[in-house]
């Protein structure tokens, strides 16, 4: 369970009390008193002492301030320091998202079934274009370059992923890479000052009819950087270039026969259901938790994102419907796991769905149970993505 630590210094004032002459006898050396009350060595005395307190307390919060930062950035550090294979952001998230304009929308699902010939794409790639091999495009001196759109378009021997920039002079500097022990492709920009793809930080769109899973914008502390993270259902080939009027960066994907990875292949029912994974042993570890409403599918879904230590990215899995607190719920039990964020945390969660209106969950033994609580008995639906690596569990709402 990944924690963040505070460093609380405890706050001491120290309270300086000069010296103060006591009030002297009435009608008495009143003379005496005048000139000591009004000595210079006294008055500059006061003056100094006031000004050292004033210095020391400047310099105790100086201190505190610059210890706090200096915990913020070897945080920061920590996790850009973590090899792109593991590194994920550990936040509780729903598809409702913030635009730059500050409105709320929620991110597309995107459908690429109905393909177009190779031959009607534009700047069509060949056979040769597409490699493995870590690709970059690009000047790391261009900065202050805004993404205005994205989209993609679907062929039959690939996808297309299409970043529309506004940039007055070159390209920003982008690489594209495989991350190594993970269906992954690792799209980089860097020099953004405006990001308005649609797909905020920390969230992502699930891609139907395609080699591509997913497309989620990963959350980083890299002021200028919008870094993309492209789940593949099976290590694939790519090529990244650029295209004019108006400047686009692009990222083709080369197609491939893969079983369909979006979970159609599993049924609604109210029956037990089980994922058998590939996990070889306490590898895999719970990194975040999201739910979303899709009311345009009609289900609730619940999303618990995996991190590896080891061989195989997929626990094993079991659900069924059960009663729980005077209601229905969905057991959800996942074992092979070495840690899990949420359930370790005790996590429960009020959703004030209309099919789901809560969720619970704890830890024990390298296993973790949750609840997913009904608002009344309904079918759903568990299945697995591996690019990235998922566990859902559909509702029907």
């Amino acid at each position: 369970m990944n924690e963040n630590i505070l460093n609380n210094s405890n706050n001491t004032t120290n309270n300086i009390n000069p010296n103060v002459d006591k009030e002297p006898q009435r009608y008495s050396n009143m003379a005496r008193t005048r000139r000591s009350l009004n000595s210079p060595n006294k008055s500059n005395t006061i003056t100094f002492i006031v000004v050292i307190a004033l210095l020391g307390i400047s310099v105790f919060g100086f201190i505190l301030l610059s210890r706090s930062n200096k915990n913020e950035d070897e945080d920061t550090e920590n996790y850009d320091n973590t090899p792109e294979s593991s590194q994920t952001s550990i936040l509780t998230t729903t598809s409702t998202t913030q635009t730059n304009d500050d409105e709320e929308t929620e991110n597309e699902n995107i459908d690429v079934t109905e393909k177009s010939d190779d031959n009607d794409a534009e700047e069509s790639p060949s056979d040769e274009d597409f490699k493995k091999d870590n690709q970059t495009i690009g000047s790391e001196s261009v900065t202050e370059v805004k993404i205005t759109e994205f989209k993609q378009e679907g062929f039959e021997n690939f996808i297309r992923i299409i970043f529309t920039v506004d940039s007055k002079s070159e390209f920003p500097y982008t690489t594209a890479s495989l991350v190594t022990g993970s269906n992954l492709i690792s799209l980089k920009i860097k020099g953004i000052s405006e990001d308005k793809s649609g797909i905020t930080r920390g969230t992502g769109s699930d891609v139907t009819g395609s080699v591509v899973s997913t497309i989620f914008h990963e959350v980083t502390s890299e002021a200028g950087l919008s870094w993309y993270k492209i789940g593949v259902k099976v290590e694939t080939s790519f090529y990244l270039h650029t295209m004019d009027n108006p400047k686009r960066i692009v990222l083709d994907v080369k197609e491939q026969t893969v079983e369909n990875g979006n979970g159609t292949e599993f049924n609604f029912s109210k029956e037990a259901q089980t994922i058998t994974g590939d996990a070889s042993g306490n590898v895999i570890s719970v990194v975040r938790l999201s739910h979303s409403d899709q009311p345009s599918e009609g289900i609730f879904r619940i999303i618990l994102g995996l991190g590896t230590i080891g061989t195989g990215s997929i626990p094993n899995v079991n659900a069924s419907i059960v009663d729980y607190t005077g209601g229905k719920a969905i057991k959800l039990e996942i074992s092979n796991l070495y840690s899990d964020f949420a359930s370790q945390g005790n996590y429960n969660q009020t959703y004030g769905n209309r099919a789901v209106s809560g969720m619970e969950g704890s830890y024990s033994s390298n296993t973790s149970t949750y609840y997913i609580r009904l608002t009344s008995e309904r079918e759903y639906k568990l299945y697995y993505r591996k690019a990235p690596a998922q566990i859902i569990v559909d509702v029907k709402s």
